[in-house]
């Protein structure tokens, strides 16, 4: 019995990261299921959109305000 695929499933399957058996079922619904194929396809290209932008690392400042504000957060959190 073949179980719903989900939007998770999907995403795994664009990244290669489900097993044999999940790509045959995930095969077989997407040939059966065109609202499926569609969101397939959608996140494919979202993909190759997300992979033309350069990714860089954040300045060290802002590493810095998002680890004092998660130390205040933490300090806050054990005193209430």
């Amino acid at each position: 019995m073949n179980l719903p695929i989900t939007h998770n499933d999907l995403m795994r399957y664009a990244y290669n990261e489900t097993t044999v058996e999940e790509n045959k079922n995930i095969q077989q619904e997407l040939e059966k299921d065109w609202q499926l194929k569609e969101e397939y396809h959608s996140l494919l290209l979202g993909q190759t959109v997300f992979d033309l932008f350069e990714m860089r690392s954040p300045s060290k400042s802002s590493v810095q305000l998002i680890l004092e504000y998660s130390r205040r957060l933490e300090e806050l959190q054990t005193t209430c």
